[in-house]
């Protein structure tokens, strides 16, 4: 019997094209806002020490201009100057690329967007909406554009990979472009630590910014997810690897932004572990939880770097001067920000608008004279989206995540009786070191309709370790299309 040739891949140049620009985008911090290591790496070849400031600078630099205003340079020794950073214009050749591969090849591109396709499309709606608000009320574009970029290329990125990204083999690759991205960032910020902010004797609060932690919060959690839910050998080899080194460097860096990035996704990653292999989530949660505990009665007066996750909660409890003051600038502009909110409830601001100041006027002359978007963003990025986006897309933000976290959720509900079956399978091949009323379970699993339907979508489906494919379709196939990405480690 003849087998159905399969298609050829005609984006695999583009798709490793892209994954070299996210993971120089990660590696280099270039989420596309002031904080773009393109210019700040070439300063470093003129003054490493304010390296890390120049980004605002050159921003400041460039504001008067009405046309270009607020762009980034390639290089600060020459005179070029556009309004999209690197990583975007790289991103915005891809597309063209893209859709010209495609129309060479006679085929057309179609995105797979699934069941996020509306909560995007509604959100996107919503960005453009604000925008033109803001434009409306006499706002500049370009700050309206600094203000939004950070939506639009989490949007186009979701887009391109919807697109570039189909098969397991390129989730694969996605990872270990994200792994090896956060590697050097990691490295980069050990080797900042170790010669530069080490040696400092004065502390600088902007020697590293948020985004790095957020960016190796999740590192971790991605770690953490290869180990107990599923990787392939290699992956969590490297995992291993890559965690001590990872959470070294948040506690050097002393970002209280990591360690929230890190209780949440923890709390969210046990709860789908829980629902995945509940026996394994009690095994590893209560010792955790009696470690926690030990570590933080001996670490809670801790200042080193060592005591930073104890230092994280017990900022919410007993703040320090440093973290009171820090506090105290977030509760005048929770103020501000409230008021906003309620002159324009359900249209917002708009982007690029400036909100109206009050309690944050005190701030004015010190964090207004080194942060030039002082008045247009917030430091609780979540009710900025209310302010400068209104009622509607406040929801259609939460609507887009919510989606997003119930259907990965639901993904890996899906796959939970595969989980099960092979779990049996593991059972029985061991019975010498099983009891009887467990062995007795795997052979009723074993006997279940469910299980027959799993083993046989399982065997005609593509084995998620030798990626091989047959042509014949099961009768179980419809419910289980295609194995779990994240089957167990010893299947």
């Amino acid at each position: 019997m003849a087998t159905k040739k399969r298609p050829t891949d005609i984006f695999k140049g583009l798709r490793l094209f892209f994954l070299v620009v996210v993971g120089a985008a990660l590696f280099l911090e270039a989420e596309g806002g002031t904080s773009d290591p393109w210019v700040v790496w070439a300063r470093l070849f003129h003054d490493p020490f304010s390296a890390w400031h120049s980004d605002l600078s050159a921003w400041g630099a460039d504001q008067s201009s009405t046309t270009v205003g607020g762009s980034l340079w390639f290089f600060d020794w020459k005179d070029i100057r556009l309004i999209v950073s690197p990583v975007e214009l790289l991103l915005l050749i891809l597309v063209i690329a893209i859709f010209v591969r495609a129309r060479l090849a006679g085929q057309p591109v179609k995105p797979r967007l699934g069941a996020l396709r509306l909560p995007l499309l509604v959100f996107a709606g919503c960005v453009v909406f604000g925008v033109m608000n803001g434009l409306t009320h006499g706002a500049q574009f370009n700050i309206a554009l600094w203000e939004v970029r950070g939506f639009l290329m989490m949007i186009l990125v979701f887009l391109l990979a919807s697109i570039l990204i189909r098969e397991e083999e390129h989730v694969n690759q996605l990872i270990w472009t994200v792994m090896i991205a956060v590697t050097g960032l990691a490295l980069e910020n050990t080797l900042r630590w170790l010669f530069i902010v080490r040696n400092l004797t004065i502390a600088d609060d902007l020697a590293y910014d948020h985004i790095d932690g957020l960016i190796l919060g999740f590192a971790v959690i991605l770690c953490l997810s290869l180990l107990l839910i599923g990787g392939t050998r290699s992956q969590r080899a490297y995992a291993i690897f890559l965690l001590p080194l990872l959470i070294f460097v948040i506690e050097v860096m002393r970002r209280r932004a990591a360690f929230a990035v890190l209780f949440v996704g923890l709390a969210i990653l046990f709860l789908l572990l829980f629902r995945l292999r509940p026996q394994l989530t009690w095994k590893i949660l209560v010792p955790a939880a009696l470690f926690t505990s030990m570590y933080l009665a001996v670490f809670w007066n801790n200042s080193s770097p060592i005591g930073q996750p104890a230092r994280a909660i017990r900022s919410q409890i007993d703040p320090d001067p440093r973290d009171a003051q820090s506090d105290l600038y977030r509760v005048y502009e929770k103020f501000d920000i409230i008021a906003n909110i309620q002159a324009s409830p359900f249209v917002g601001l708009g982007f690029g608008a400036p909100y109206q100041q009050k309690a944050m006027l005190l701030y004015k002359g010190s964090v207004g004279a080194l942060w030039p978007f002082f008045p247009y963003t917030t430091h609780n990025n979540i009710l900025w989206v209310w302010m400068k986006d209104g009622a509607i897309g406040f929801i259609a933000f939460w609507w887009l995540l919510g989606s997003g976290v119930f259907e990965g959720g639901r993904a890996i509900e899906t796959q939970r009786e595969h989980w099960e079956l092979v779990s049996a399978l593991r059972s029985l091949l061991k019975s010498n070191r099983r009891g009887r009323r467990q062995r007795r379970r795997s052979r009723e699993l074993l006997r279940s309709k469910a299980a027959r339907s799993a083993a046989l979508a399982y065997a005609q489906g593509r084995s998620a370790r030798a990626g091989t494919k047959r042509s014949a379709r099961g009768a179980g196939e419809k419910r289980y299309q295609g194995p779990a990405w994240n089957v167990p480690t010893w299947e």
